[in-house]
This record gives C-alpha cells, sequence and structure tokens, in this order.
C-alpha cells in the first residue's frame, strides 16, 4: 500500500523517541565527574551598583568577557563585554 512507508516511518519515530528518553534518563541518574573540567574558583565578581564606567573600566583593564554580581553575597545577575559596549555605544 503506498501508506505503508509513512506508517513505517512514524513507528520508527516511536522507539526512537523511547530510546532517547530512557537514555536521558539513564543519564540523569548518574554523577558527573567534574575533575577534569576547568571551573574558575574565584570569578569575577561586582558588587551592585557598581558605576558603568568602572564596570567598562575592569572589563577593559582585565580582558574579562563576563562577571558576576552580587549583593551581600548573593548572586543577582551575569553581565558580559556585549553588555557594556552596548550600553556605551546605544
Amino acid at each position: 500500500s503506498p501508506l505503508a512507508p509513512l506508517l513505517q516511518r512514524q513507528t520508527d519515530f516511536d522507539s526512537h523517541v523511547s530510546f532517547c528518553v530512557r537514555q536521558r534518563a539513564y543519564i540523569l541518574h548518574h554523577p558527573i565527574n567534574l575533575d577534569e573540567i576547568a571551573i574558575d574558583p574565584a570569578p569575577f565578581q561586582l558588587v551592585l551598583g557598581t558605576s558603568l564606567y568602572r564596570v567598562h573600566t575592569l572589563f577593559s583593564l582585565l580582558g574579562l568577557n563576563h562577571a558576576y554580581i552580587t549583593n551581600r553575597g548573593k548572586l543577582m545577575g551575569v553581565i558580559s563585554i556585549k553588555e557594556v559596549c552596548s550600553a556605551f555605544f546605544f
């Protein structure tokens, strides 16, 4: 029948989705080994309320791509060099 290939493909797709769901569940239940991943133990932080001029100066002098904005040790957000430049050259 002309519809047989369509029905077969749909069945294959369903089994593929089922396999992907099982594979994701398997991966999510296992711990991640972070020993070989480079994680910065002391990322650059800015205090909430730091002036845009000072942020731009620090990004330029230190060659930063992004910095974390904190308030009393609590993460408030992340700012990138693209956002800093767009604020200057709006």
